[in-house]
């Protein structure tokens, strides 16, 4: 995100005034560089046609793998309360889509998973 203002100085008296609420939303905030680059990108993904009985942490961060890394799990998949998909959250590289669909045998299972 940027914040612009007609001076610097206003910018940095609201973010130090509002230090706590940027603390829980961001997780860094620095002045503007114009060589600054970011990589990853962070993303709610859902996953499609992965039986129930593999809904582990293990088996999610596998499949996740394959694009980027696992961040959290969705409170609605953990509880089982949605059962068409999983929703995960993940990290990958801004350049990278997380867009795929790959048969995969797991756990002698055959699957067609969908991100």
């Amino acid at each position: 995100m940027l914040l612009s203002e007609e001076g610097d100085e206003a910018v940095k008296k609201m973010v130090k005034e509002n230090k706590k609420w940027f603390d829980s939303i961001f997780n860094s905030v620095s002045p503007w560089d114009d060589d600054f680059v970011n990589a990853d990108k962070y993303i709610w993904v859902k996953i499609r046609g992965l039986p129930l009985k593999l809904w582990s942490g293990q088996c999610l961060e596998s499949i996740v793998a394959m694009v980027g890394t696992l961040i959290e799990v969705d409170e609605a998949t953990l509880e089982k309360n949605e059962l068409e998909y999983t929703r995960v959250y993940i990290r990958l590289l801004v350049a990278w889509e997380a867009r795929w669909v790959k048969y995969m045998r797991i756990n002698d299972i055959m699957c067609q998973i969908s991100i």
